[in-house]
């Protein structure tokens, strides 16, 4: 008779479980020695791990009262890097240090009391393959970028997601998808938190999009895009008229409102490019009159006088020199270039508009 014989076999398949990792005290990344540093798993009682460090399916949490752990090398790529989770906490990427998160990197998430600050300095780089968060959940998140360090983000910037974001940038964060969010977390509606974002001398932010839409919803009210110095914010395509809506909106400011913005096709071929003007400072020359002239036919009456961009002014007028107790305009802006007109009927004038004489006086608005 035949035999029949049957061989089963199996693979044993194991699965890596995604866990929570919670840096205890300060100290360097590679650091595993539990003890007064280290990774232990979280989130409250930790377990030794026996030298193991977070991996790419598991969260690094950096919380314990503000602590700060340093990155000088490239660490093992982890899913999340959570920094400020109900109590404040520090990363510090230093020379050399490469940080890695294959999803998002969050500055600041849970807690009105708690900060959670990312510093990268010059030679350090984190990559966030989705989403870089600042101040969620109700906490604070602020983001140093300084000059040579580098963040490049695949998707989103959610910033100011529901608490109070300040992203300082000398360096460059590139972003390669999504768009932005200040104070947003679908670049259309506010999501309750404010950001202030500064591209400082040298620095670039490198936007993938912004949003168009009505409102100009990817910087919320509260929120604020500031260009300072020699930074550069780009947009890949022509954002030319988007931007400039922004900056009418004052969404866009130079030199914290110093001065103006500018928004071209050419610095960068092929990008939109946003500046900063140069800053213009107070104007010390004295302030001269050099027109003034009545059309008869009309009763218009046209002045022109010095002025520098930045200025606002009044106009006064009086039937003597010695009262000028009446008010034509006031908070007038300079006009473009180096003098400001004002024109105005003389029906503007009431009683004195008979009188024999009226004199005027332009005064200079304190800042």
């Amino acid at each position: 008779m035949p035999i029949s014989i049957i061989v089963s076999f199996g693979i044993a398949c194991v699965t890596a479980q995604a866990e929570v990792f919670r840096y205890h005290a300060s100290g360097n990344w590679d650091n595993v020695a539990m003890g007064d540093s280290g990774w232990g798993l979280n989130p409250n009682n930790p377990a030794v791990l026996d030298g193991s460090l977070p991996g790419e399916s598991d969260d690094a949490r950096i919380n314990f009262g503000n602590n700060t752990v340093t990155v000088d090398s490239a660490v093992p790529t982890v899913s999340r890097v959570q920094i400020g989770v109900d109590e404040s906490g520090q990363v510090v990427v230093e020379d050399n240090g490469v940080l890695t998160a294959n999803l998002d990197v969050l500055a600041g998430n849970n807690n009105a009391n708690a900060t959670g600050t990312l510093t990268v300095n010059g030679g350090g780089v984190v990559n966030v393959g989705r989403i870089l968060w600042a101040a969620q959940n109700q906490s604070n998140g602020v983001i140093n970028l300084n000059a040579g360090g580098v963040i490049n983000v695949a998707s989103h910037l959610w910033l100011g997601a529901s608490g109070n974001a300040e992203v300082n940038i000398s360096g460059a964060l590139n972003q390669t998808g999504g768009i932005l969010g200040l104070g947003t977390l679908n670049a259309s509606d506010a999501s309750g938190g404010t950001a202030t974002v500064n591209v400082n001398d040298g620095g670039l932010l490198a936007l993938n999009n912004i949003s168009s839409a009505g409102g100009l919803p990817s910087i919320q009210t509260g929120s604020v895009l500031n260009i300072n110095g020699t930074g550069q914010v780009t947009l890949p395509g022509d954002f030319v008229t988007v931007i400039r809506n922004y900056i009418e909106a004052g969404k866009i400011i130079g030199n914290l409102g110093g001065s103006s913005v500018l928004v071209d096709l050419t610095t960068n071929p092929g990008f939109t490019t946003v500046t900063a003007g140069p800053i213009i400072g107070p104007n010390e020359d004295p302030l001269v009159v050099s027109s003034i002239s009545l059309d008869p036919a009309t009763g218009e009456i046209t002045m022109t006088w010095n002025s520098i961009e930045t200025e606002t002014f009044r106009i006064l007028y009086g039937v003597d020199l010695l009262s000028f107790e009446k008010f034509l305009v006031s908070e007038y802006g300079a006009g473009p270039g180096t003098s400001t007109t004002f024109s105005f009927n003389r029906s503007s004038l009431g009683d004195a508009a008979t009188a024999g004489t009226v004199f005027f006086r332009v005064e200079r608005e304190l800042p």
